[in-house]
C-alpha cells in the first residue's frame, strides 16, 4: 500500500503499465501480507503483452521459476522446443491444478504463459488451442486463490484476444476455426465482431472443441454449452463419436 496507507488507484495503474511497485512499496505490501513479494517478482507479467516472443525472453521466465517448479520445462539444450511438445498436455494439466495453490499459484500461470508464446513461436495450433484453453480455466481457478484473484480480468482476457484475427496454418483447421468463430459470434455478439476490450476470448476458446469439422447445427449446439454444465457437454460430445482420438485434449 502507498505511504498514506491506501489503496486506491494503485492497481489499476499497475494492471495498465503505468507504472510499476518499487522495492520499498513491495517490502510495505510484503508486511502486510507475507509471500505477496514474489508475485511482483514472479516472470509472467513480462508474458502478458500479445508480442512476438524469442527462446531467451521464454528462458528467462522459466529463470524466474523456483528449481522444484517444473524441473522438467528447463532446456538442456540452446536451441528447440521447451520439455518437447509431448509433454505439453501433462505440463498444463500440472499448472492449472496448481492456479489455486496459495503457495504456487503464481508459478502455474507462468507455465501456462509460457506454454502459450511457445506455441506461437513455433506454429504449433493444437498446443496453442490446449493452452489458451488451460488459461481461460486458470482464470477460473484463481478465485480461490487469495492473491491472484485480486489480478485485474484485463491481465487474463487480454492473452486470448488475438483470437479474433488469428489464421492457422492447416487449412482444414483454419476452416473448423472460422466457423466456430463465426458461429460463436453470431450467437454472443448479433454476428458482429466486438472490440478486443469487448471480446471475451476466455469464454469463446473454452467453448471450442478441436479441430474437427462439424455440422452447423452441432456448432449451434456447442456455442450454447454453459460451461457449468460440463458433465452433459462430454457426454453429449461422446454421443456424437467426435471425442476418440483426442483423449489429450483436457475439456
Amino acid at each position: 500500500m502507498g505511504d498514506d496507507g491506501k489503496w486506491e488507484g494503485m492497481w489499476d495503474r499497475y494492471a495498465r503499465g503505468l507504472v510499476v511497485p518499487s522495492g520499498k512499496r513491495i517490502g510495505r505490501i510484503e508486511m502486510m501480507v507475507p509471500g505477496a513479494a514474489k508475485y511482483f517478482y514472479a516472470g509472467f507479467w513480462q508474458l502478458l503483452e500479445n508480442r512476438a516472443y524469442s527462446w531467451e525472453e521464454l528462458d528467462r521466465t522459466i529463470d524466474t521459476l523456483p528449481p522444484w517448479v517444473f524441473p522438467s520445462l528447463r532446456r538442456t539444450a540452446k536451441f528447440g522446443r521447451i520439455g518437447g511438445s509431448g509433454k505439453s498436455a501433462q505440463f498444463l494439466q500440472e499448472a492449472v491444478e496448481m492456479i489455486s495453490d496459495p503457495n504456487n499459484g503464481i508459478y502455474g500461470m507462468a507455465v501456462i504463459l509460457i506454454l502459450i508464446r511457445e506455441a506461437e513461436l513455433v506454429q504449433d495450433e493444437r498446443q496453442y488451442v490446449m493452452a489458451l484453453k488451460s488459461w481461460a480455466q486458470a482464470n477460473e481457478n484463481r478465485m480461490c486463490h487469495p492473491i491472484i484473484s485480486y489480478i485485474s480480468d484485463p491481465a487474463f482476457t487480454r492473452v486470448a484476444s488475438p483470437l479474433q484475427e488469428v489464421t492457422f496454418s492447416s487449412n482444414n483447421s483454419n476452416e473448423c476455426w472460422v466457423r466456430f468463430l463465426k458461429t460463436y459470434l453470431q450467437r454472443y455478439y448479433a454476428g458482429k465482431n466486438p472490440s478486443p476490450l469487448d471480446f471475451d476470448g476466455l469464454h469463446c476458446i473454452s467453448l471450442f472443441f478441436d479441430f474437427v469439422p462439424l455440422e452447423q447445427e452441432v456448432l449451434d449446439r456447442l456455442v450454447k454449452y454453459d460451461r457449468h454444465e460440463r458433465a452433459r457437454y462430454i457426454s453429449y460430445i461422446k454421443h456424437l463419436g467426435i471425442i476418440e482420438g483426442n483423449a489429450g485434449l483436457d475439456l
